[in-house]
């Protein structure tokens, strides 16, 4: 058993051994994940889908250490998870930008801690506003940004300290089906540049497959790690790869598991549900 805190021998930036969560409801007990293992490489982008309430987010926010593990291990980059580090960064759906900072100066606060100079966080920031195709909305607010945009700044901010672990929690869900295609684009684009480590939750079973070298399926409350898919198309990639045959089929496959544990766990007008697209 590793300590929390302790460093360890790992090629793997994230290491998750048999995590539990749980949670007081009412008086009650509730685990909201179950004994969930799953490892993630460095530069490799991994996703998470599964059905509404398996716990996904909150096994992300336990690997960020937001909240704590009832049982098992998370180590990232070979140190046990003690609470919340500047080693991981989260992309929340809702960008939470300042609304009194700048767009440059929401950049910057995620650089105020690293003991930088002035002039150093002003490169970092000049940087990433290229890196996401900000430049010259430096000095813009986040109320004069499209939602999109919104989210190129949250993006940058969490990429501002270099993190080992970017963790996404549906960071596009409330975007446009057009913006969030674009979106899903550039992320690509900008995890090659920074060569960044990710992991992401998503509803979107085409968006987990187009992001992802891996899709892990977890099933439902309390989740559980039902499958894993490698993805079978090497990165970069266009959208057109969406329109390919063993994408289609993929995308199917991993459906009918979602589905099934939709079946499996609910009644009523879920049963109506046909869509192999969205897988929600």
């Amino acid at each position: 058993m590793v300590q929390r805190g302790e460093a360890v021998n790992s090629a793997s930036k994230l290491i998750a051994r048999s995590v539990s969560v749980g949670y007081h409801n009412q008086k009650r007990w509730l685990l909201a994940v179950d004994r969930v293992s799953v490892e993630v490489s460095n530069h490799e982008f991994v996703s998470i889908v599964g059905p509404s309430g398996s716990g996904k987010s909150t096994f992300l926010m336990a690997i960020d250490g937001l909240v704590p593990v009832a049982g098992g291990e998370l180590i990232v980059d070979g140190v046990a998870v003690n609470g919340p580090g500047r080693d991981r960064a989260v992309v929340f759906q809702e960008a939470s930008l300042f609304p009194w900072r700048t767009v440059g100066a929401n950049i910057e606060f995620a650089l105020l801690a690293n003991q930088l100079s002035k002039v150093e966080r002003n490169s970092r920031v000049v940087e990433l506003l290229s890196l996401v195709g900000l430049s010259e909305f430096a000095k813009a607010y986040p109320s004069q940004l499209s939602g999109g945009m919104q989210q190129r700044v949250n993006l940058a901010r969490a990429l501002a300290a270099n993190p080992k672990l970017l963790l996404l929690d549906e960071p596009f869900a409330s975007l446009d089906a057009q913006t969030r295609e674009v979106m899903q684009e550039e992320l690509l684009r900008i995890c090659s540049a920074e060569h960044t480590t990710a992991l992401l939750v998503t509803h979107q079973i085409d968006e987990a497959i187009y992001l992802s070298d891996r899709v892990v399926v977890f099933g439902a409350r309390p989740g559980h790690v039902l499958a894993e898919f490698k993805v079978p198309f090497d990165r970069p990639r266009r959208a057109e790869v969406r329109q390919d045959p063993q994408f289609i089929e993929l995308n199917q496959e991993i459906w009918k598991i979602v589905r099934a544990e939709y079946d499996r766990t609910t009644v009523g007008t879920l049963g109506q549900v046909s869509e192999p697209v969205t897988g929600n």
